[in-house]
């Protein structure tokens, strides 16, 4: 039998080592994404087809008595797969004893959830672990954490005080997504706005407008939108300690639940057209002229960053997402013959084409 979730033990493990135990909001997503599953379980069948239908970045993970094994890795366009990885083996070195053994299909490290379409005599898809989904990724579960850097924004943040950061609408992101399009053409209407720095970014052509998230703590107002190239950002923004502007999206990572409107983060209206962008620029407007009510979103985004978004925090949320998932799970781990330890993955990476896969049902 799997182990409990109980969480209220992860939140006693977080107080034995004296740091701020996270809400129990904090893992309300895990029951929200694996629901789909409460009443059939997951079985092998759907766990080989998530695993033969995963796209670009993905990668099957299986843990057997402490020890995590990577099968089929697909080459990534990014590095995020090396830091996905990197993260399993904190997470294996600091809980192995405790992990439950799973058989997890894919984890998504592209843009989008994934979710794989079932090859030919495959049953339905199991489930995708992914950065962020949407209301329609039902098999989608928010899961990829983060602890890269973290600690350097922090300090950047330390080095320039409120009052010596510049009043404007920070933003900078390539034009892909419906968001971002409408701010593209917006901006034409309000660049000369004294409040308004938001640019996009030719990834082809044009770089020099391109600013890294350390200089982002320069400005006193943010804006995140989803799109693809740095879609993940929020989880970075809160440390700068700067107001967050956020225009609402069908997308979410599994921390979204715990942002409050006027508490650590303003949240606007959705921006779908040229039109929408006001909105932003109204954000930006009021905060300008009600500098407490900034500070407090700032300092409040802030808050939630550095005590909750927490590197101990991110890995007991991702254990008690293991351990839920063992729970679901209807039949028992054994080593699929493509496994390489996860030590093995991060020395010499070697990826597997779908085609080339070993999956009972569809690449006998």
């Amino acid at each position: 039998m799997p182990p409990d979730i109980n969480r209220d033990s992860l939140v006693e493990q977080s107080n034995a080592a004296n740091r701020p135990p996270p809400p129990k909001a904090f893992f309300q997503s895990i029951d929200q994404d694996l629901a789909p599953w409460n009443m059939t379980g997951i079985s092998y069948g759907q766990v080989e087809n998530a695993y033969c239908g995963s796209g670009c970045g993905a990668f099957r993970m299986q843990i057997i008595k402490g020890q995590i094994y990577i099968v089929g890795e697909q080459e990534g366009l990014q590095s995020r797969g090396r830091s996905v990885k990197l993260m399993l083996l904190q997470l294996q070195q600091k809980y192995g004893s405790q992990l439950p053994d799973v058989d997890v299909g894919a984890i998504s490290t592209g843009d989008l959830p994934g979710a794989a379409v079932a090859p030919k005599g495959c049953p339905d898809a199991g489930p995708v672990f992914s950065f962020a989904k949407r209301p329609q990724d039902t098999k989608a579960a928010r899961a990829i954490p983060w602890d890269f850097v973290r600690q350097a924004i922090t300090k950047a943040a330390l080095a320039i005080p409120w009052h010596k950061r510049t009043s404007q609408l920070f933003h900078r992101a390539a034009t892909i997504g419906k968001t971002r399009k409408a701010l593209r053409d917006g901006s034409r209407d309000v660049s000369q706005h004294p409040l308004w720095n938001v640019k996009m970014i030719d990834w082809a052509s044009d770089r020099s407008t391109f600013v890294s998230f350390l200089d982002h703590c320069r400005f006193r107002y943010l804006l995140h939108t989803p799109g693809h190239t740095y879609s993940g950002r929020l989880k970075y923004l809160p440390f700068c300690g700067s107001a967050i502007v956020m225009p609402d999206s069908p997308w979410e990572e599994f921390w979204y639940g715990m942002l409050e409107h006027g508490k650590n983060v303003y949240r606007t209206p959705a921006v779908n057209s040229k039109q929408d962008t006001i909105v932003a620029v109204q954000a930006a407007e009021e905060l300008e002229r009600d500098d407490a009510l900034a500070q407090q979103i700032a300092h409040g985004a802030q808050e939630l960053a550095q005590n909750v978004l927490t590197t101990q925090n991110i890995q007991l949320f991702m254990l008690a997402l293991l351990r839920r998932y063992a729970e679901l799970m209807d039949f028992r781990v054994a080593l699929h013959q493509d496994a390489v330890t996860i030590e093995e993955s991060l020395l010499g990476q070697s990826y597997r084409l779908p085609k080339d896969r070993t999956c009972p049902y569809c690449h006998m």
